[in-house]
């Protein structure tokens, strides 16, 4: 009896993460880690953009302030990779799981747990 029910057990953790990390969450993640990397870039770029631009017009170092808002907009972006990638995955999990539970009751089978 134990083992029957360890055994469920260890195939139920097999199952999770077989689906958790499917090809569908997975996209999800990659989708929503890029799209808040990018606007992660975008905001830390525009932080800086103003400072740059008055250094580039007095010095006519135009190289270096570019660089310069580049690698504080890759910095800003480089924190929020992860955690985005990460929720991206757990939200779009959770999405396909609530789908599929629809569906299956709507077809009248079974629920997909």
């Amino acid at each position: 009896m134990y083992y029957q029910r360890r055994e469920g057990y260890t195939s139920r953790i097999k199952n999770f993460l077989k689906e958790y990390n499917g090809l569908i969450p997975v996209f999800g993640g990659i989708v929503t880690s890029g799209v808040v990397t990018l606007v992660a870039f975008g905001i830390g770029a525009a932080e800086h953009l103003q400072k740059m631009i008055e250094y580039g017009m007095t010095t006519q170092d135009w190289g270096y302030a570019l660089k310069y808002v580049y690698e504080k907009g890759s910095e800003l972006a480089g924190y929020y990779a992860a955690p985005a990638y990460l929720a991206g995955q757990l939200i779009t999990y959770k999405f396909k799981k609530s789908v599929s539970n629809f569906v299956s009751k709507l077809i009248g089978g079974r629920k997909n747990v």
